[in-house]
């Protein structure tokens, strides 16, 4: 190549010795007649060389060379971007510029694109089927995920500089993992999805100058999984009924709960009851009541925790709807249970007393007074508001009989009975009453019912004494104490009335037994003192 720049008329060129000395940057090498000229790594430019032919005799010439590197384009280099990790429900970002060198251009002017590893996919698939086979799936999978259900990876990457990774199950898209690169400042961010979380995903991360050269570097990528706690979602307000209870499973709340990370029935749940209504949780049944009688508005708290202690709290509006309650229940006073009446000519009402029945919600009460045994042409249901009343029935009344009474009461919704059913008997022939004889002279002793009976302070006692001897008459209680003797003296024989005045002997409201004795005569009769 040199041969033609070199003139002697003494010697072929073949037999010149030659030289060439390198410039400033340019450097040669010549072995077996080839010359090897080069510049150092991504140098251009223009530089000078000596070229020296010298004859076998010695004498020699020397000329320049100048030699002019031209610029050629290098890739970029894109080297030791570091395998990552964040964690599930936050973000990653860092600066991509970095991890870049490029000889020939500024780094500003490279553009940054991304693309899925191209066993992202199958990691991702390999991942959730081995949790199918281990039955280890997260719980946000578990409802459609099946052990047959195809898991899908689908990438979409609208722009080179974006890409996401959706996890696709059963035609749903659930989790999906970003990438984003700026265009300006490139950095690259990456987003996953709420709860989303996988390991090793590889991400290729390729830079291009101006002249479109190219390098680029994998980055492993996991997104740790982090226990997320329950959350609630608002609790339909519930109603039952007063005096009654709410029964139901357990399983009922679990669409009110969410956790991606476990299944509902592992979560512990707590009710803690409210003012009013309590809960009781036993097999997984769920107990709901109130106290008897008891109807409103109360709320609830209901927690539900996971097996690592992470909780969350609602609230729960239940309504106890009211309920009608019957009347309360109540006794007969009298006539008392197997009392004996006297039939009297003429007639005189008798008397029937019981005790008051009340009602929870304040109602106004009705009571019905039913004889039974009476003849039909007397009206033997009788309905009023008091608790006592005086009727006409002595004409209806035959010796030796017995009639049933009890008494309803109603609060025109409810009905309720008496808590027993009285009876009473009739004497075996009717007195009559109004002929006085001073001269007659019992011959029996006898001890009469006291009249009135029920009685307000006053009541009379009459009683026959056969023959003159010692009389005592006493007072007892309910409870078979004596309260005080009435009578205690010698009598002759006769028909005495003693009149009891109840507000001497401060007497309280009640039932009380008053008993005779004259001779070997021994009676007992029982009075009622109503205030």
């Amino acid at each position: 190549m040199l041969y033609p720049y070199v003139e002697d008329v003494d010697n072929q060129d073949s037999v010149l010795s030659w030289t060439i000395l390198g410039g400033h940057y340019v450097q040669t090498e010549v072995s077996n007649g080839i010359v090897h000229t080069f510049a150092p790594p991504n140098w251009f430019g223009i530089d000078t060389l000596k070229v020296i032919a010298t004859d076998p005799d010695g004498l020699a010439d020397t000329t320049t060379w100048r030699l002019t590197v031209n610029p050629v384009n290098d890739p970029p280099v894109v080297t030791n971007i570091p395998d990552t990790s964040f964690a599930e429900d936050s973000s990653l970002s860092f600066d991509l510029d970095n991890y870049v060198t490029d000889e020939d251009n500024d780094i500003s002017e490279l553009w940054w694109s991304v693309e899925a590893g191209s066993n992202a996919i199958g990691l991702l698939q390999q991942k959730l089927k081995v949790s199918q086979r281990n039955e280890k799936l997260p719980e946000r999978f578990s409802d459609l995920v099946k052990s047959d259900t195809p898991v899908n990876i689908i990438v979409n990457q609208p722009d080179p500089r974006q890409l996401t990774l959706y996890v696709k199950m059963d035609g749903t898209t659930t989790d999906s993992v970003q990438v984003i690169i700026d265009s300006l400042s490139h950095v690259v961010t990456f987003i996953s999805t709420l709860n989303f979380y996988g390991e090793n995903l590889p991400f290729i991360f390729t830079a291009t100058d101006p002249g479109g050269l190219s390098g680029r570097d994998t980055l492993i990528l996991t997104v740790i999984p982090v226990n997320d706690p329950p959350i609630f979602s608002i609790l339909p307000d519930t109603s039952f009924n007063e005096d009654d209870t709410l029964v139901f499973p357990l399983s009922l709340l679990y669409p009110y709960v969410e956790d991606v990370d476990n299944q509902d029935s592992v979560l512990s749940w707590t009710i803690l009851g409210g003012h009013y209504v309590q809960t009781e949780v036993s097999d997984g049944i769920v107990h709901t009541f109130a106290p008897p009688n008891w109807f409103g508005i109360d709320t609830l708290k209901v927690i539900a925790t996971d097996p690592d202690g992470l909780a969350d709290t609602t609230t729960w509006r239940l309504t106890v709807n009211p309920v009608n309650d019957p009347p309360g229940p109540f006794t007969l006073i009298y006539p008392p249970n197997q009392d004996t009446i006297s039939l009297i000519k003429p007639s005189k009402p008798m008397n029937f007393i019981w005790s008051s029945s009340y009602d929870l919600e304040n109602d106004s009460l009705l009571y019905t007074l039913i004889i039974k045994g009476i003849s039909s042409q007397y009206d033997t249901c009788i309905t009023l508001q008091d608790t006592s009343i005086n009727i006409n029935i002595m004409d209806y009344l035959q010796p030796m009989s017995y009639y049933n009474w009890f008494v309803r009461v109603t609060d025109k919704i409810d009905t309720n009975s008496s808590i027993e059913i009285f009876y009473f008997r009739t004497s075996d022939s009717v007195k009559i009453v109004g002929v006085e004889n001073d001269n007659v002279i019992p011959n029996i002793y006898t001890l009469s019912q006291n009249y009135p009976n029920p009685f307000n302070t006053l009541t009379n006692i009459k009683y026959t004494i056969k023959e003159e001897g010692p009389v005592t008459i006493k007072l007892f209680d309910i409870l078979g104490r004596e309260i005080v003797t009435l009578i205690n003296e010698n009598q002759s024989p006769g028909f005495y009335t003693f009149q009891l005045d109840a507000s001497k002997l401060g007497l309280s409201s009640g039932v009380y037994f008053y008993q005779m004795k004259a001779g070997e005569y021994n009676s007992v009769k029982k009075l009622i003192y109503l205030k």
